[in-house]
């Protein structure tokens, strides 16, 4: 996703392959406690809840700006398991279940 995001191009169709994985939340892997080297940080101790926000809002931006880089329609490739047998329950799949079932 960084490469794509980086590369700023525009696109008529987008396919996001394996929608259930958990790496959505991060868009790949993340660079450990960037955040306590902005100018911004008040000094105090990283902690999980810490993590999980930036997480959260680094997944936030990540869906709108590839989003804004779609012009006709995103097509989603989903898989109930993962490459190792086990059941997918990443980040978008809540978002997708509750978009599909309003429709």
């Amino acid at each position: 996703m960084f490469q794509y995001r980086a590369n700023r191009r525009v696109h008529r169709w987008q396919f996001w392959l394996d929608a259930g994985s958990s790496l959505w939340l991060t868009g790949g892997e993340p660079l450990f406690g960037a955040p306590l080297f902005l100018q911004s940080w008040s000094d105090r101790l990283w902690t999980e809840a810490d993590s999980q926000q930036a997480s959260q809002e680094r997944f936030r931006c990540n869906i709108f700006d590839v989003l804004g880089r779609c012009t006709e329609r995103v097509y989603l490739c989903h898989s109930d398991l993962a490459t190792g047998g086990y059941e997918q329950t990443g980040p978008l799949l809540p978002i997708v279940e509750r978009t599909v079932g309003s429709t």
